[in-house]
């Protein structure tokens, strides 16, 4: 028996309910089809089913589930995702932007390493005889880019860091297996 690999990374920021948890939602290969297909063109069901060639109630069953939790929305009797999909040709087109970007933003941490790690010095636990390896990670990567970062951004209108999905606020993306890998990004 052959185990295939998903098509679809899946990346999410924020917190969704336990309910209509998106990765949970993707997961099955099955809707990870259907989603890249929807995502290149929007289809009914019946058009679904042919091109995916499987019966027209697990399309149903699938749709149903996709749209109950606001990951697929139908218009008009057409389906497509509500989150960007990026596909390996998209990822392709943004690689020399997110390199640049990286560039500036390591350009940047060089640039204040020096005055992290002194304030680091400042902090309670350090001060207590505690080190520990990853505190400037933390402190650039997690809190200033992942958080005080995006509300910054955030507030300039630059970038959302979140949108209502579902009653809960996150932002959920899927990229095409092939290019960037994310559990290694």
């Amino acid at each position: 028996m052959e185990i295939m690999s998903n098509l679809i990374q899946f990346a999410m920021c924020g917190s969704a309910d336990e309910e209509c948890n998106p990765y949970a939602l993707t997961a099955p290969l099955e809707r990870q089809r259907l989603l890249l297909l929807i995502n290149s063109k929007s289809l009914n069901v019946e058009d679904i089913a042919r091109e995916l060639n499987i019966p027209i109630d697990n399309v149903i069953k699938h749709l149903n589930e996709l749209v109950r939790c606001g990951l697929v929305r139908e218009v008009n009797g057409l389906y497509k995702p509500t989150f960007a999909i990026f596909t390996l040709n998209d990822q392709k087109v943004l690689q020399p932007l997110i390199d640049s970007l990286v560039h500036d933003v390591v350009e940047i941490a060089k640039s204040n390493m020096e005055n992290v790690r002194r304030i680091i010095n400042d902090l309670a636990i350090v001060k207590r005889g505690l080190r520990f390896s990853d505190l400037g990670y933390i402190v650039v990567g997690a809190v200033t880019l992942d958080y005080e970062g995006l509300n910054i951004l955030s507030e300039e209108g630059l970038l959302i860091k979140h949108k209502k999905m579902h009653g809960s606020e996150y932002i959920f993306a899927g990229f095409e297996v092939g290019l960037i890998d994310l559990e290694n990004a």
